[in-house]
């Protein structure tokens, strides 16, 4: 995230949202709030499952070995 400001950004408002939409469902009595924050938390991994995850994307060494290519060029 170092070499890309943009996802940083995009990510920690993705964070903020997910703590606006807790905390106004909390205070409206929402009864289903556990629920919605479990798939809103999901809602990333599942997106990117479906636009194509990496099958290695769990592997340490291949995750170096891409840092480091990005960093070479």
């Amino acid at each position: 995230m170092a070499l890309k400001p943009s996802r940083f950004i995009v990510f920690h408002t993705y964070i903020s949202f997910i703590y606006l939409v807790m905390y106004v469902a909390k205070t409206s009595s929402f009864d289903g709030y556990g629920l919605l924050f479990t798939s809103l938390v999901l809602a990333p991994l599942f997106l990117a499952i479906y636009g194509g995850l990496p099958v290695d994307c769990l592997n340490y060494q291949t995750a170096i070995s891409r840092e480091l290519e990005v960093i070479d060029n």
